[in-house]
């Protein structure tokens, strides 16, 4: 038997088409709607679980027409026109033509380096930000990534190269002046920080100084020279610790000295180089003095009474100006020494004519000129 819908062969004893779900029609004349109805009225077992059977047969097909169309069907949604296949193309090629802009665009590298950044990946980022200066040659904001990727990499020289111009073309900007200050901070170029300083705009960018920026030590004395010992003191702001070297090498925390008391200068030229120091062992520029001592032959002491002829019993008193001196005399006119008669008291005058010869040596041992008074004491 054959479908009357489809002419499709239909097995023997099958209900349905299988091939587009037709009922086939046993009796022409026959009504399903009337067995329908009829069943409401005639409670039939065996037709009422006929009627069900064609029911369940009816919309199994349902599902196989829709689950299975036909070959003339399939072969409909195969046909696909030109003009679609072009539209299709066009929007294609438009989606890889913005891709790749994009991947080539200033956002796109800026936002891939800065990735890197996360990541640590500091040369790769570094290649990213360089291609997005060919896009935006005058970027702040890459060129100051580049010089943040340096200082990480400790490249100090690049990352200078790369910040300094932004600093000095707006004296503002607080980000680039903490890059620069760590830049200088770990490169120790405090001179070049307090020429910063001087230019600094606002208050914001000269509190940033704070943390690299101490003050130098301060010395007690003046440099120069002097004709004895000195004593000079150092002193820091804020309590920091003072490091000191005398061997005009560059004082730190590890090279130098630490000051606990004032530091004594004896004869000859000595170079003090101080730097203060702060509890996390950073420090700032160091100051220098220099100090010469050249000892001076000590003068002349003051003698009384002076020269003279007297009658009557006379002391002689000598004093010298020079701390810690010691004198020396003698009465026969010779040139006294360090061996000869030290000057403890006055003197009394012997009777006669004499010649009195008076030596000083300070505490270096360098002695005066001799002093010789005449006294003649006629009783």
């Amino acid at each position: 038997m054959r479908c009357e819908n489809c002419n499709a062969e239909i097995p023997e004893g099958k209900l349905f088409c299988e091939n587009c779900g037709k009922e086939v029609r046993i009796v022409p004349d026959y009504n399903v709607l009337d067995e329908e109805i009829l069943a409401t009225f005639i409670e039939d077992p065996r037709e009422t679980a006929a009627r069900k059977e064609r029911q369940k047969e009816r919309e199994k097909a349902s599902e196989n027409a829709s689950e299975k169309p036909s070959a003339r069907r399939i072969q409909k949604k195969k046909k696909v026109s030109p003009v679609t296949i072009t539209f299709i193309v066009i929007l294609l090629m438009t989606a890889l033509c913005g891709l790749y802009a994009y991947m080539h665009s200033f956002g796109y590298y800026m936002s891939t380096a800065a990735e890197f950044d996360r990541n640590e990946n500091y040369e790769k980022a570094i290649d990213l930000y360089n291609q997005a200066l060919l896009k935006e040659p005058d970027n702040r904001e890459a060129v100051l990534a580049l010089a943040n990727d340096y200082y990480m990499l400790k490249d100090y020289e690049k990352a200078e190269e790369y910040c300094l111009p932004i600093v000095k073309k707006n004296p503002t900007d607080v980000e680039a002046y903490k890059t620069i200050l760590a830049v200088y901070g770990a490169t120790g170029a405090y001179d070049k920080m307090e020429e910063l300083l001087k230019n600094a705009a606002t208050q914001d960018i000269i509190a940033l100084f704070n943390e690299y920026v101490m003050e130098k030590p301060k010395f007690s004395r003046h440099e120069g020279t002097y004709g004895d010992d000195i004593t000079v003191k150092l002193s820091c702001e804020n309590g920091y610790d003072i490091y000191y070297t005398l061997d005009e090498s560059t004082p730190s925390k590890s090279n130098g000295i630490l000051y606990e008391e004032p530091i004594e200068i004896t004869d000859g030229t000595t170079v003090i180089n101080a730097v203060c120091v702060d509890s996390q062992g950073r420090n700032g520029d160091y100051s220098t003095a220099k100090y010469t001592v050249k000892y001076e032959s000590p003068d002349y002491p003051t003698v009384t009474p002076e020269s003279g002829i007297y009658y009557e019993p006379t002391f002689i008193t000598i004093v010298s100006d020079e701390p810690g001196a010691k004198i020396y005399y003698t009465w026969d006119g010779s040139v006294p020494t360090a061996s000869s008669m030290q000057y403890t008291e006055p003197l009394l005058v012997p009777i006669g004519n004499n010649i009195l010869s008076i030596l000083v040596v300070d505490k270096h041992d360098l002695t005066s000129d001799v002093l010789k008074m005449n006294y003649r004491y006629i009783p």
